[in-house]
């Protein structure tokens, strides 16, 4: 059975809901724990919310679903879509579809929407209808963390959930959480309420973590990850697991009926020539400097640069010393599979130089990562093998050997590293070798 969930939100009644949250005492000594950090962390949003340009990124989903809940979870397709905000408007659209943007894209199995924008908006917004409660400190990827628990009544915000054709309108709660010291959001979570019984759904939810990036040279702090999770009432499950990457800039040009066109912003006279790097390419890339990870923050600019020539068909399409960018993606402290270890992520972009008349050239970098240089505890990979002793058949005890690994989705332009807890430093020229792939829309 085809599952479908569209999720479309706005306020309600918001100018008489008012916001929860109100100091009762001038005096800030007085207040409960966490009112003062929350008054920052709503200011923060907004601000960040309000003064976002109009933007696109790719939606990596892969899509898993589960029959029962005796059976295992598996696989089923990966997709990527492009995503834009216009307006306060989340839109979508396939590769390659000539930038045509639309409210939703009909797909069959789980599709959702909202992650970008819409939740947040409706929480943090400075007339939200949403009860706000402070539930304490916690540690979050390694560094302290304060976090809330929230619900919105069906009554002042309207979620409407739409499962195989049925609709319903519900209310959500969940929890986010916030860095102390920045204000910023780290992560947020959403659990749809009170779901009737004619959805024959048991349970809906949403994950989303937050990462750091430019946008037109100013940072933000922006959705990187989301989980949805959609339970039936049989057990059956079906999950997406979204990844946001080659985030940027966009400017609307026209309207087409139910559809928006969009572009790249608008050159000048210091513009980059455009260019993109044909597909099928090896792409040898080194760090121009090292990578400390001691001092490395999410979000934190990396370079490298291209180790040898690029060339398609003998016509040179970038030279060796090419610079590309990007940000660290994720540095996660890790305490699995028996071992402590440190996740590394990094995004690259951009991939730019200047030719020998001055005039510079600039390629999104769309490639996925092939291998990197052996170096002693960095791996593409963690596993563990456990042996243990079971029956056969004959009633002889025999050893067996179960191995779990943990290794990264494979998404563009990204390079997940596995860093031993003695690992701190990747070296300058540390090398990736990169596949390139045909960049989804060509602009």
């Amino acid at each position: 059975m085809a599952l479908k969930l569209q999720v479309l939100r706005w306020s309600f009644l918001a100018a008489v809901a008012g916001s929860v949250i109100a100091a009762q005492s001038t005096d800030s000594s007085a207040l409960p724990p966490g009112i003062l950090l929350l008054s920052r962390v709503k200011r923060h949003v907004n601000a960040t919310l309000n003064q976002l340009p109009s933007y696109a990124c790719l939606e990596n989903i892969n899509r898993l679903v589960r029959e029962s809940p005796k059976k295992p979870i598996r696989g089923l397709d990966a997709l990527r879509l492009e995503v834009v905000v216009i307006h306060d408007r989340e839109l979508f659209s396939w590769p390659d579809d000539q930038n045509a943007f639309r409210d939703d894209i009909a797909l069959p199995g789980l599709s959702s929407t909202g992650q970008f924008y819409a939740t947040a908006k409706a929480l943090f917004d400075p007339n939200s209808a949403a009860e706000i409660h402070y539930a304490g400190q916690e540690q979050f990827n390694g560094v302290p963390a304060a976090r809330y628990d929230y619900s919105i009544s069906s009554m002042f915000y309207r979620a409407r959930l739409n499962v195989d054709g049925r609709t319903a309108t519900v209310g959500i709660s969940g929890s986010f959480w916030a860095d102390p010291a920045t204000a910023s959001l780290l992560r947020l979570t959403e659990k749809e309420d009170n779901i009737p019984d004619e959805l024959d759904t048991r349970s809906v939810t949403t994950v989303v973590d937050y990462g750091r990036l430019l946008l037109g040279g100013r940072p933000f702090v922006f959705p990187q990850t989301a989980v949805v999770t959609l339970v039936r009432a049989n057990g059956a499950e079906s999950q997406n697991l979204i990844e946001f990457t080659h985030c940027r800039q966009y400017s609307v040009e026209s309207h087409v009926g139910s559809t928006v066109a969009v572009s790249a912003p608008a050159p000048n006279a210091s513009a980059a020539i455009e260019f993109q790097i044909p597909p099928g390419l090896v792409v040898p890339v080194s760090l121009s400097q090292p990578i400390q990870v001691s001092r490395l923050h999410p979000g934190d600019p990396i370079h490298g640069v291209l180790h040898s020539d690029l060339s398609y068909k003998h016509t040179l399409i970038a030279p060796q010393g090419a610079v590309l960018t990007g940000r660290v993606r994720a540095l996660i402290q890790n305490h699995d599979l028996d071992r402590t270890f440190l996740t590394l992520g990094c995004e690259f972009t951009d991939l730019s130089f200047t030719d020998s008349s001055g005039l510079r050239h600039h390629a999104p970098f769309y490639a996925f990562l092939r291998d990197f240089t052996a170096l002693p505890g960095v791996s593409r990979q963690v596993s563990r093998t456990q042996v243990y002793r079971d029956i056969n058949r004959n009633d002889w005890w025999i050893d067996k050997s179960q191995t779990e690994s943990l290794a990264p989705p494979e998404l563009p332009g990204v390079a997940t590293l596995y860093l031993d807890a003695g690992r701190t430093t990747l070296p300058k020229g540390f090398l990736f070798d990169w596949v390139s792939a045909r960049f989804p829309h060509n602009h």
